[in-house]
């Protein structure tokens, strides 16, 4: 992943470098003033002299410093999730893709104002508009991730206090709760939440064993 985070970089960069000896070219053939900025038709509804051209440059320059920012926060910031290492390692890798995308989106549109300008087209909304959705898309699936790696990979201590209740749960000596053991094949009723589920929904346990901390083996539902 390291690799595909340095390919962004560079791409995202890039992509404003090429962009600007573009225009560096173009520079001399365009007129003194010109349209810089679009309206909610697309038209141009600000005119003013070429040297606004550099805006796009400067508002990209700014947010691509600004996820560099965030991109070192992610890589270094403790995350504060419930979860093991190689889980934050895997929501690290989800939140640097995203990361990553917000980068080549800035930068594209960048490009896209920038050549808009120099060839005085009308905006079309259209590829800007696909590409937020695309990343607000790429962002839901990010969070959505969040409970699946806790799942997936949670703390050790968490691990073991779910083993330890659930030991206690289905533990023959678990107080108010032990059965009168006749024989491993006999049926039992169970109390749960301090109440007995009755006829029709009663419900009995069978005990299997009485190895590995008498752990209920299996359990059976009769009506």
């Amino acid at each position: 992943m390291k690799n595909v985070h340095k390919a962004a970089v560079l791409i995202s960069w890039g992509l404003l470098a090429a962009a600007m000896i573009h225009l560096c070219f173009k520079w001399e053939g365009m007129p003194e003033i010109t349209g810089v900025h679009f309206g909610n038709e697309g038209e141009f509804d600000v005119f003013a002299s070429k040297k606004y051209i550099a805006y796009p440059f400067v508002i990209a320059g700014v947010v691509l410093i600004l996820l560099h920012l965030a991109a070192f926060a992610a890589r270094r910031v403790k995350l504060g999730v419930k979860m093991n290492s190689e889980g934050e390692t895997k929501l690290r890798e989800r939140i640097m893709l995203l990361i990553d995308a917000n980068r080549l989106f800035v930068s594209a549109w960048a490009v896209y104002w920038v050549e808009l300008v120099i060839y005085q087209h009308k905006l079309n909304g259209i590829p800007i508009t696909i590409g937020m959705l695309l990343l607000f898309v790429l962002f839901i699936d990010t969070c959505r991730t969040i409970p699946k790696l806790k799942r997936k990979y949670p703390l050790e201590e968490l691990r073991k206090k779910r083993r330890e209740r659930r030991g206690r749960r289905f533990s023959v000596g678990a107080p108010s709760r032990r059965p009168q053991v006749a024989d491993n094949a006999a049926l039992y009723k169970f109390k749960r939440h301090g109440r007995t589920l009755c006829a029709p929904t009663v419900r009995f346990f069978i005990f299997a064993s009485h190895e590995k901390d008498a752990q209920w083996a299996s359990l059976h539902s009769q009506l």
